[in-house]
């Protein structure tokens, strides 16, 4: 073992300081979510690991008696509340002396992973919200393509029955790009798409570049694919991300030069998300768009 006695401190490993490699971790993966300007992502750091989310109810003002001037009527107001339980998430990996040796002190390589399944897991929660919709916003079957008129036109038209607040967005499935995107309404946006690329206007990750009706079109790899492929147009109002730690990296350097000859990295978030509206199979303002 004398040929490994120079490892006796973390200095190889010096370069790798855990704050800087939090704050990078945040900033790639927040260019690889689009989700952050797509709902409501709140930062919770109250005590607690449950929020309770109130909804607030519509009313219908009274017309008043015209020679009195008195309300002809009153009506109750009542709200209800869905909660929000925030959960640890974590990922450790050992990254190896002579790995971060062949990257000459770079650590982007140790950024990147972390930051990938960081963006992969937030990704995946929130695009399995889809059991959110209720059964009349089940929009198509498994095994059949979409289009513009089986697809966007009934998911649009159940937002608005809902009374969803605008804006709307629609994030597909990956393989439902296929399906859509030769549809004229579809395709003619992506000729705006690629007007904005020429003019090198920076587009958000996931962005095809299409909005018919106003609903920006985004798609994502991290979909649930549970009997069929499902994706989700709703309002920005549906859903929230309360975000109780961001996402913070510890190193631990005691294997160094024992066994593994590796440092231990171990990266960490607190976050809940869910549907904030009716109940989660009830939810007016979310449609689930399966193929």
């Amino acid at each position: 073992m004398a040929t490994f006695s120079t490892l006796g401190t973390a200095g190889q490993f010096g370069n790798l300081n855990p704050t800087i490699v939090s704050n990078q971790v945040q900033l790639v993966a927040f260019t690889n979510l689009p989700w952050p300007r797509l709902i409501n992502w709140k930062s919770h750091n109250g005590a607690g690991s449950v929020t309770n989310v109130i909804q607030s109810t519509y009313t219908t003002a009274m017309a008043a008696v015209a020679d009195t001037g008195a309300d002809s009527s009153s009506a109750a107001y009542t709200t209800t509340a869905r909660s929000i339980t925030q959960t640890a998430k974590g990922l450790d990996f050992l990254l190896t002396l002579m790995a971060n040796e062949f990257q000459a002190g770079d650590q982007s390589h140790v950024v990147d992973t972390l930051a990938k399944s960081y963006a992969k897991k937030v990704d995946t929660d929130i695009m399995a919200l889809y059991t959110e919709a209720p059964t009349a916003a089940e929009i198509g079957a498994s095994g059949t393509p979409l289009t513009y008129a089986n697809a966007f036109v009934p998911a649009f038209s159940a937002l608005a029955a809902g009374a969803a607040p605008a804006p709307y967005f629609w994030v597909l499935a990956a393989p439902q790009i296929a399906e859509i995107g030769t549809e004229s309404q579809f395709s003619e946006w992506q000729k705006l798409g690629q007007a904005w690329l020429d003019m090198k206007i920076d587009l958000p990750t996931g962005y095809l570049g299409v909005a018919p009706w106003g609903v920006e079109c985004y798609y994502s790899n991290n979909y649930t694919a549970s009997a069929g492929n499902h994706g989700i147009m709703f309002a920005r109002e549906a859903f929230q991300l309360h975000e109780h730690m961001p996402f913070t990296v510890a190193i631990d350097a005691s294997e160094i030069g024992v066994a593994t000859r590796s440092i231990k990295f171990g990266g960490t978030t607190i976050y809940g998300v869910g549907g904030v509206r009716d109940t989660s199979t009830t939810n007016a303002w979310v449609a689930d768009v399966v193929s």
